[in-house]
């Protein structure tokens, strides 16, 4: 029996000849197994052991369902190099060919820019609407500037009088 407590029972070799909780001594080389055997079921129960780490981070890696097309990947790192730009560009006819389809999808493109008819009466109303305003707009500022015109020659006819009769009285 232990010679601390008297309720477990002892181990022969032990220096202190206590029982496992009860042995107070670091170095004991018979409880140090029984020791380190219960520190690793609470490592294991916290989940701190390096296979339980690895684990988590496999875990931590995992694909989320519909992140990809494929649904074979389960996890991050899993994929393959399906198309290389380096080895597309270095080869001199697939270039040539992206380019010039690229122009062609382009010009395409450009030539075909067609507006969809208005259908709803509201929204061709207030096109309509908009359009005359836009027309008014115009309008108003070439009349502005007409009238400008009409002033700027009605005060240079008028200085022109004045530059007469001045021209006259120096005359007389």
């Amino acid at each position: 029996k232990c010679s601390k407590c008297n309720k477990r029972l002892a181990r022969r070799a032990c220096s202190q000849a206590a029982c496992i909780s009860c042995c107070s001594d670091v170095a004991c080389e018979v409880h140090t197994e029984a020791r380190e055997a219960a520190q690793w079921k609470e490592d294991v129960l916290k989940g701190t052991t390096d296979v339980q780490q690895q684990a988590k981070a496999k875990r931590a890696m995992a694909v989320i369902p519909g992140s990809f097309r494929e649904s074979g990947f389960l996890f991050l790192n899993q994929t393959i190099t399906i198309w290389n730009r380096q080895e597309f560009m270095s080869n001199k006819k697939w270039r040539e060919d992206a380019v010039r389809r690229a122009d062609k999808r382009q010009a395409r493109r450009s030539m075909s820019r067609t507006v969809k008819p208005i259908r709803n009466s509201i929204q061709r109303f207030r096109r309509k609407m908009n359009e005359l305003y836009q027309k008014s707009l115009k309008q108003e500022s070439t009349l502005d500037k007409a009238i400008e015109e009409a002033k700027k020659s009605v005060t240079s006819i008028g200085n022109g009088n004045q530059e007469e009769e001045s021209q006259n009285e120096t005359a007389k």
